[in-house]
């Protein structure tokens, strides 16, 4: 691979990590202010947090595979997988602001107009977990994959040297 596409996968897992923090940020300070939606951005947090370990995990294998030709057709998936991310998240992340902007943090309560936009959000809500939860399961199949490939790898490699072991032996 080489080191301009690993350059824009590396800024690209990196800017989906920057958002999915800003929006863990923005969910924490929700939380406080709307208590009823609590399950709602209690899903939402895991769902992101979950993404971010699992775009972690993928870099990881990438830049170890770096070593090697790393397969073209893992980078495209790479590249769709967070922008496929980056898309859902950036969403998710607009909505927040528009919410955490909505109540000061020096607020004593929250306003009738402020609590009437949330009930009238949870739908939206809901939709954000949907698709963050399509995310993750995007993610994990690129997981399992690539630890497949890994799994497949060892057991190739172990038969070959065994194989190789024989002829020597011979």
């Amino acid at each position: 691979m080489d080191p301009l596409s690993a350059f824009g996968l590396i800024s690209g897992a990196f800017q989906v990590g920057q958002v999915i923090a800003e929006t863990l940020h923005g969910l924490a300070s929700l939380r406080g202010k709307y208590q009823h939606a609590d399950l709602t951005i209690g899903t939402l947090e895991h769902q992101l947090t979950t993404i971010r370990a699992a775009i972690t995990h993928l870099e990881d294998w990438r830049r170890v595979r770096l070593r090697e030709p790393s397969p073209a057709e893992y980078n495209r998936s790479l590249d769709v997988a967070l922008d496929g991310c980056l898309t859902v998240v950036e969403a998710l992340s607009e909505e927040i602001l528009v919410l955490t902007q909505g109540a000061s943090p020096n607020e004593a309560g929250i306003g009738f107009r402020a609590r009437l936009r949330v009930v009238w959000r949870e739908d939206v809500m809901r939709g954000h977990q949907d698709r963050l939860h399509s995310q993750v399961i995007a993610l994990q199949l690129l997981v399992q994959a690539c630890q497949m490939f890994i799994y497949s790898a060892s057991r190739l490699r172990s038969k070959l040297n065994s194989c190789a072991g024989l002829k020597t032996d011979i």
